[in-house]
């Protein structure tokens, strides 16, 4: 039974705290309780909020006005590449429904609520102190992990080394000049001369310094030979000058190149577009049964991913237009080599398509940690420029900062240029959902590496397009592209409160998606959007209830049960932090343990107290209610560290239950049906908890006997 039928037929409407609350560092800090009773606990802390500035019709008109750029330079592209079989027309997230959702923009009011600046423990949970056996327990299963992973690195390589011999010819040496096997052979050799992709791209990057048609050749004929491509598809740059081709001669290779392609077994292709299958065009039709990605094939697109970054950093330290001082790189020569791929990305075959925009996006990376560099040297500059009273060292460091200055602005012009306005807004709505998945989480990884360029409206809006792409692996990129500034700290987040009151609806949707991965990072976007203030002044029920009900629906995956549980906590006042404050001076009166378990059965309370009203606000007898929902809250619950203790502790079970409390909801009478159902609910959670407790000492064959 899905979530929607489950609310039909129970009637189910949860009902949210009206209190506006915001998280504080750590709520759930049982160690507090213990420092309060030595009487050393510590006042808690004010959050600090920053108002966001306010919006005004030029955001939305700058919205617009970049959506009808994007959209019209993306037309032109579209109309070149018509006679090599163009994707740009098989998009999910069409120009004209952008149109109407910034019309749609334009017209909803600001909200009134701030949302507070994060800290950077603002997601965190703090979790009760460990015992020496549970501590023994977490160093075993991290040492485990870190076995598995090396295992699986060694399974990678291995497989790897056996691709290689399929793929490379005989001729084929790590001393030939070509790049693959030079890169392959990194993986052969333990010896302290073999090549890194460090010293093959200070090749790569002198040559170019010396001879730029040779270089930019071995180049491409690493691209074609990734994609399935033959030694006979190389480029020779004794006989092909790449700046005198036309469009003709481009025509002719890459149809050569397909051509190749077609003949090449799948198995024998070491970078797909698809990083989990491709299909084998070798069969009738084009079409045939997927083949699945080898271990070797991913280990292979990391090294390819990892060269091309690396290919960026060299180019701008080591061309022949940079200097020693760090202070200027060859901002030209990093933008030839990727205008130069980007030649590829719009090419009708996908793997070909993928392997250049890739290129194109790791190098662009590599751009922006540069600028990243240039940031910290413009900050120590500017504070030397500041404290210094000498006028010759004066003069030096300004001369020294508009250098830095002039070189990040150049840095950041070919990022926003040719890999933003020549690859993202072109291959973003790719016919290849993986294409498109890929751009999303490039953006996603800009986004915070600058997020003063990239974390603003004019880019956030993609993720919020692609939200609805027909294509699961790009809804979970842009579900993820949206979760990430909340997942790092030091970010102002004020900036993401108009996209987010925008496509918040889409967000809520997404927690019912039929791709368990989209609604495992939706709720958790949701659940970091309730925690950071941004729900606060949401009066939609029915989006509080299809969240909420994930909580307890049959269909959902245990990680989005306990999330949506996480989610219903944040608006119960058993779990708000004036209840920790109360507990702090009853654990002076009473002691530790009476204030623990009176706070643990106050949570308990709420908890069953919030499920009996979802399941009896409705035309439902007390006869059809489905008490076995209450199960999911104890799978939940014992599933989170700071909670586990409300399905172990027996005590404060059978207390919750002794008391009989009313049930309430919002700090209001419940009714008798649902003060009926609460006791159910708690007779039930003790009964599942127990069972599990008895199955995990005895085994399941005590119960089934």
């Amino acid at each position: 039974m899905t979530t929607e039928e489950l609310a039909t037929s129970v009637g189910l409407s949860p009902r949210r705290s009206r209190r506006t609350r915001h998280q504080p560092e750590s709520i759930y800090d049982d160690a507090a309780l213990e420092m309060a009773a030595r009487g050393s606990m510590r006042s808690d802390e004010s959050r600090r909020s920053k108002r966001p500035r306010e919006r005004d019709a030029s955001d939305d008109d700058s919205m617009d006005k970049e959506e009808n750029d994007n959209d019209s330079s993306s037309d032109e592209n579209s109309s070149r590449a018509e006679n090599q079989d163009s994707e740009d027309d098989d998009s999910s997230s069409s120009p004209s429904e952008s149109d109407v959702e910034d019309a749609e923009f334009q017209s909803q009011p600001t909200p009134a609520k701030t949302p507070t600046k994060r800290t950077p423990n603002a997601l965190s949970r703090a979790t009760p102190a460990k015992t020496l056996v549970q501590v023994a327990t977490t160093r075993r299963n991290r040492k485990q992990v870190e076995e598995s992973k090396l295992n699986q690195n060694r399974k990678a390589l291995r497989a790897l080394r056996t691709l290689s011999k399929k793929i490379l010819h005989e001729s084929e040496t790590p001393t030939s000049p070509q790049l693959l096997p030079q890169i392959l052979s990194t993986i052969f050799s333990n010896s302290a001369r073999k090549p890194t992709i460090k010293s093959i791209s200070q090749k790569v990057i002198k040559q170019h310094n010396d001879d730029p048609n040779a270089a930019q050749c071995l180049l491409l004929n690493l691209l074609f030979r990734s994609v399935g491509g033959s030694i006979r598809n190389n480029i020779d740059p004794a006989s092909l000058i790449l700046e005198e081709m036309d469009n003709d001669d481009w025509a002719r290779i890459v149809t050569d190149l397909v051509d190749e392609m077609r003949h090449t077994q799948p198995d024998r292709i070491l970078l797909h577009a698809s990083p989990i299958g491709v299909a084998d065009s070798s069969n009738k039709g084009g079409t045939g049964a997927s083949v699945t990605i080898t271990a070797g094939c991913e280990e292979y697109r990391r090294l390819y991913t990892q060269f091309w970054f690396v290919l960026g950093s060299t180019a701008l330290e080591e061309g022949g237009m940079a200097s020693d001082s760090t202070t200027r790189f060859d901002t030209e020569l990093i933008r030839d080599l990727i205008l130069r791929v980007t030649e590829l990305v719009s090419v009708g075959q996908p793997d070909v398509r993928s392997a250049a925009t890739l290129a194109a996006l790791q190098m662009g990376h590599a751009i922006l940690e540069k600028t990243l560099l240039l940031g910290n040297k413009l900050n120590v500059s500017t504070r030397q420029f500041a404290a210094t009273k000498s006028s010759a060292k004066s003069e030096a460091l300004r001369n020294t900062i508009s250098t830095l200055k002039r070189t990040r602005g150049h840095l950041e012009e070919v990022c926003i240029g040719p890999i933003m306005q020549g690859v993202f807004v072109h291959r973003y709505r790719d016919s290849n959902p993986y294409i498109r998945s890929m751009c999303l989480d490039a953006l996603s990884r800009m986004t915070i590496q600058r997020p003063d360029l990239f974390l603003c409206d004019k880019y956030l809006k993609y993720f919020g397009w692609m939200m609805s792409d027909k294509h699961s692996v790009v809804r979970c990129s842009a579900v993820n592209g949206l979760l990430a500034p909340f997942l790092t700290p030091n970010i102002d987040l004020g900036v993401m409160e108009h996209v987010i009151a925008k496509f918040l609806p889409r967000m809520a949707d997404a927690v019912i998606d039929v791709s368990v991965s989209v609604q495992e990072k939706a709720i958790q976007l949701l659940l970091a959007l309730l925690r950071e203030g941004f729900l606060d002044d949401v009066e939609d029920e029915h989006l509080w209830n299809q969240i909420n009900l994930r909580a307890i629906a049959r269909d959902a995956s245990p990680s989005v049960r306990r999330d949506a549980l996480y989610f219903v906590m944040e608006q119960l006042e058993a779990f708000d932090e004036d209840d920790d404050n109360e507990n702090a001076t009853v654990a002076r009166n009473k002691g530790l343990g009476e204030s623990q378990e009176r706070q643990n059965a106050l949570r308990l309370d709420a908890l069953a107290s919030w499920l009996a009203h979802t399941l009896t606000d409705g035309p439902v007898s007390m006869a059809d209610l489905q008490i076995d929902l209450a199960n999911y809250l104890v799978y939940s619950v014992k599933t989170m560290p700071e909670h586990e203790s409300l399905t172990t502790d027996w005590n404060v079970m059978l207390r919750a239950i002794r008391e009989d409390s009313v049930a309430t909801v919002d700090g209001a009478s419940a009714g008798d049906r649902a003060d009926v159902a609460k006791q159910r609910v708690l007779v039930q959670m003790l009964a599942e908890a127990a069972r599990l407790e008895v199955r995990g000492v005895a085994g399941g064959g005590f119960l089934d006997a």
